[in-house]
């Protein structure tokens, strides 16, 4: 296979890797490790740009014969995953970075935002945070308890498991703390609060990890400057979680997001409901739950959350 694209960080993970081990294989993308536990992911054509990856020329289940003890070759920039060998050295380079001073002018209707994720978003997700306040007609105060009528009410309105909603629960009071503290740039309260979310539920990358990674764009879109504040979020997140979500962690404490968010925020600035609505619609499809758990941590970061709690 031939690669078409590339981001700088896996182009350096190429040239300072000499061995490397496959992480995670799943058909449509693959996660390599290297020597110093560093990641690469080789990505389908429908997956799209990474923080740290590879576009490879293909479609479908392209990975799926990648066993998880394959035997891994890193030589230049070819790199051989046993019969399979993919060629990135004719690849462009993908700067995953977003234009973030031009979005830091750009306002957006967090709310109306919020209403449409609900439509892609799938069940238990942290989004379902916001969703309360759409099932009650009286006003949701995100700093309230829920009372057990609630909880029960909550939990029959949802159509949630109990363990599901534990999760959502659990998570409820440090996501706000982390997107209070991010909005007032209080950095104590942050790393605390990303200290309880951090490993935070299932899979490879957990919610809470995927919330963060939400709130560290969203950051960076109210301030271009935001590097050092939000390196002090993932430092403090990244020891305890996995390797995969602390790799998602870094790359966006440093304002880097895979193409799915760059599709996203150019919707955004150009002002295109239509396209908007595609590109939020793909977004929430990353993942189980991570594109809308991510989304969650952004869109509470873009306005005071009672803006969007008290929305009908």
């Amino acid at each position: 296979m031939n690669a078409l694209s590339i981001a700088p960080a896996a182009r350096a993970w190429l040239a300072q890797t000499s061995r490397a081990r496959v992480l995670h294989s799943f058909p449509r993308i693959v996660y390599l490790a290297n020597e110093r536990d560093e990641i690469l992911a080789l990505a389908t054509r429908a997956l799209g740009n990474l923080p740290f990856g590879i576009v490879v020329d293909a479609e479908g289940e392209a990975f799926r014969e990648v066993r998880a003890e394959a035997r891994v070759v890193v030589a230049g920039a070819r790199i051989e995953l046993d019969a399979l060998t993919i060629d990135a050295a004719g690849a462009a380079e993908w700067q995953p970075m977003p234009e973030w001073r031009a979005l830091c002018d750009k306002s957006v209707d967090a709310a109306q935002l919020a209403a449409l994720a609900m439509e892609f978003a799938p069940r238990g997700s942290l989004l379902e945070i916001i969703l309360p306040q759409r099932r009650r007609e009286k006003k949701y105060d995100p700093s309230a308890e829920f009372t057990l009528s609630e909880a029960e009410g909550l939990r029959a309105g949802l159509r949630i498991t109990n363990y599901e909603f534990a999760f959502l629960a659990r998570a409820r009071a440090p996501a706000l703390q982390l997107i209070q503290a991010a909005r007032a740039r209080e950095i104590e309260k942050a790393v605390a609060a990303a200290r309880e979310l951090a490993g935070l539920g299932n899979g490879l990358t957990p919610a809470g990890d995927d919330f963060i990674v939400g709130a560290l764009l969203g950051a960076w879109m109210r301030d271009a400057d935001a590097e050092e504040f939000c390196a002090r979020i993932a430092d403090a997140a990244a020891p305890r979680t996995t390797k995969l979500s602390a790799a998602f962690l870094r790359a966006a404490s440093c304002g880097q997001c895979t193409e799915r968010w760059h599709n996203f925020f150019a919707a955004l600035r150009a002002d295109d409901a239509g396209t908007t609505r595609v590109a939020l619609g793909a977004l929430m499809q990353t993942g189980h739950t991570s594109g809308a758990d991510a989304f969650a941590g952004w869109v509470l970061t873009q306005t005071h959350p009672s803006a969007i709690f008290s929305t009908a």
